[in-house]
This record gives structure tokens, C-alpha cells and sequence, in this order.
């Protein structure tokens, strides 16, 4: 699934925290990267630290594209999009949501009021 806008659930579910979630690097600038697999343990402004076996892997977010497994389903994104402390990736993405959804209610008002009903 290689997508460039998430869905809501996707958007929630990334806000909800990505440590404890399942990993993949897909890509990487550095090919020794490219199959680490494992769970997020630890969330940096530019790493993340991830568990593969009983070995722990830092990967730095500006270098891969990650597959992620969320309550939603897996997606793919590039660690640029996280390249944020969690916590102000939280409060950065929920606003997003919010607009989002402020502005999904204004246009159903509007269409309802076309209406006539």
C-alpha cells in the first residue's frame, strides 16, 4: 500500500504512539538497514530503536521508509514524515485531525443547506 494522504484511523492510530508497534525498513539510504524487522522499543527525535531477536537496532527516521503495523491495517511512510519528538508529533497531528474534521462538518452543513432540507 504506498499512499500519500493517511485515513483517519491511520492518522489516530499514528498519534496513539508508535512504540510497541511492529516494523519493517522497506528502504533505506544505507543497505544494511533494508529488513530490519522488529518492535519499536524507543522514539527519539531522530531514531528509533528497534527490537530484532535479542538485539537492538538504532534507525535513523530521515534515512528508511518503514512499513508499520497498526490497529488499521499496515502502511507505509517515509521516516521524514515522523522526523518529530512523539509527543510533539501527538499534539501536531491531532490538530491536523481536527481541521480535518471541522472542515468535513462545514461541508456537510453546506450541502445539507443546498438541499433545502
Amino acid at each position: 500500500m504506498n499512499k500519500t494522504k493517511l485515513s483517519y484511523l491511520e492518522l489516530i492510530d499514528i498519534c496513539k504512539g508508535l512504540i510497541g508497534r511492529e516494523v519493517e525498513v522497506i528502504n533505506a539510504t544505507d543497505k544494511s538497514l533494508i529488513g530490519v524487522k522488529g518492535r519499536i522499543i524507543d522514539e527519539t527525535l531522530k531514531t528509533f530503536k528497534i527490537k530484532q531477536d535479542s538485539r537492538i537496532k538504532v534507525v535513523p527516521k530521515n534515512a528508511v521508509r518503514l512499513k508499520i503495523s497498526l490497529p488499521s491495517g499496515e502502511i507505509e511512510i517515509n521516516g521524514n514524515l515522523l522526523m518529530q519528538r512523539p509527543e510533539e508529533r501527538i499534539k501536531k497531528w491531532w490538530q491536523k485531525i481536527r481541521r480535518r474534521m471541522k472542515w468535513k462538518k462545514r461541508a456537510q452543513t453546506k450541502t445539507v443547506q443546498s438541499t433545502g432540507t
